[in-house]
């Protein structure tokens, strides 16, 4: 596996967040809490339970791991650091904080952790995710932004105004919209366009899991037979590219494109053409796009 690193700086981040706002587009920045944080226990040991775990390295693979942040005053704090450095480059009114893949295995194990949980009045292990979610959220609504969640961390608990992004199945997402929140769908067996793109042979690397053009039209983030006030509650969508296997903007291309378009057809659009009208068109498309040096996926036939 070939080694993969680097950072923004400051100034970067803001140019970025410029063009983009040149070009129409919000940059929602997503800072993964409480999991996902391997990177910060590397460079801030004391963030983890050293209790039972630790020191930790960089870690060279991806994926779930099951070392997180303790439950130290210090450590939340930390994360409202971080949060507030965010907030200073990005002006976007929505900050997503994560909440996904976020086993409590280590806490279990730490007595220390065990003890916070005493400390903080927290019901069980087993809701610490929930309690920091909540420290979060309101640590943004009272700075005039609202949190965006997974939909791991979207319990019943969970405040109404914090947006649920649902990825592991379309049923989260139904389920958090009839509770009241407003919901972007992410099914991954629809929208995420880093999974092969065929079951063909030759196909490039990519995460397993199969998501076809057609499947991509196909999926409907708003279902006909979904109840109205669950329908009103679903925002958008959005089409998932994470980058393990992107490791050229040739490949990125070629995985979003036209992918891409089969979903903003189908969020922006109540009534969608046939699959047929749809690829005719695409074919239109891939050619613009090749004008502007993007290379999508040629569509079979073309």
């Amino acid at each position: 596996m070939a080694p993969h690193a680097g950072a923004y700086t400051r100034a970067e981040l803001t140019d970025l967040v410029a063009c983009a706002e040149a070009r129409g587009i919000v940059i929602v920045p997503e800072i993964d809490l409480p999991g996902h944080t391997t990177a910060a226990l590397a460079a801030y040991p004391e963030l983890g339970n050293t209790d039972v775990s630790g020191p930790h390295g960089v870690s060279c693979v991806w994926g779930v791991h099951d070392t997180f942040l303790n439950l130290d005053p210090a450590t939340l704090g930390f994360c409202e650091d971080v949060l507030a450095e965010t907030l200073a480059i990005f002006p976007s009114p929505w900050i997503h904080i994560g909440g996904d893949e976020c086993p409590t295995t280590e806490w279990e194990r730490s007595a220390a952790a065990r003890a916070r949980c005493r400390a903080f009045g927290i019901d069980g292990v087993e809701r610490t995710q929930a309690f920091v979610t909540t420290r979060l959220t309101d640590w943004l609504r009272a700075r005039g932004r609202r949190a965006v969640v997974w939909d791991e961390a979207a319990d019943d608990d969970l405040a109404r105004d914090v947006i649920v992004m649902a990825w592991r199945h379309r049923r989260f997402g139904l389920g958090a919209a009839a509770r009241g929140h407003d919901v972007v769908m992410t099914p991954c067996d629809a929208t995420y366009f880093d999974w092969y793109q065929s079951d063909a042979a030759g196909e490039p690397p990519a995460q397993p899991g199969v998501t076809t053009l057609a499947t991509a039209y196909g999926y409907a983030p708003r279902p006909a037979e979904a109840p109205r006030e669950v329908r009103e509650r679903i925002i958008g969508a959005q089409g998932a590219l994470w980058g393990e296997y992107l490791p050229t903007t040739e490949r990125l291309d070629d995985m979003a494109f036209p992918h891409l378009s089969a979903l903003a057809e189908r969020a922006w659009r109540e009534q969608p053409t046939t699959y047929a009208d749809f690829t005719h068109r695409a074919r239109v498309q891939l050619e613009r796009l090749a004008v502007l040096g993007i290379r999508g996926r040629t569509l079979p036939g073309a």
